[in-house]
């Protein structure tokens, strides 16, 4: 986490390039306070995937952060009753053309990250 009251972030990893995934997940980071000061929930591993909540009480939003360290991959969630059916793509590590996704079927590449919002 990026302390709000540091004036210079020293990355040589590309957060301040505007076309690197790094760049638009520390920009979101730092706009959505679920990100970075809400609650963390484990909801899923498997051999492939590593899946958790970011929320924050009194927000109406909330994050879905889905982790493919593995194969490709199809992860159903449609068990996690928390979850609604469909969730809004917020941010991709890989370039993506689709824009929701349903819980049942959350499709990821390896070394793909998902921010998902609902």
């Amino acid at each position: 986490m990026v302390n709000v009251n540091v004036s210079v972030i020293q990355d040589p990893f590309g957060q301040h390039d505007p076309v690197s995934e790094k760049y638009f997940f520390f920009l979101s980071n730092r706009a959505e306070l679920a990100l970075s000061r809400g609650w963390f929930c484990f909801i899923w591993s498997d051999v492939n995937v590593f899946a958790y909540l970011r929320e924050l009480d009194g927000l109406n939003k909330a994050f879905l952060v889905v982790l493919n360290f593995g194969k490709d991959t199809t992860t159903d969630l449609s068990l996690v009753s928390e979850l609604p059916d469909t969730l809004t793509v917020h941010l991709s590590t890989l370039p993506i053309s689709q824009k929701t996704f349903s819980k049942s079927r959350i499709l990821t590449s390896q070394g793909q990250g998902l921010l998902l919002e609902y």
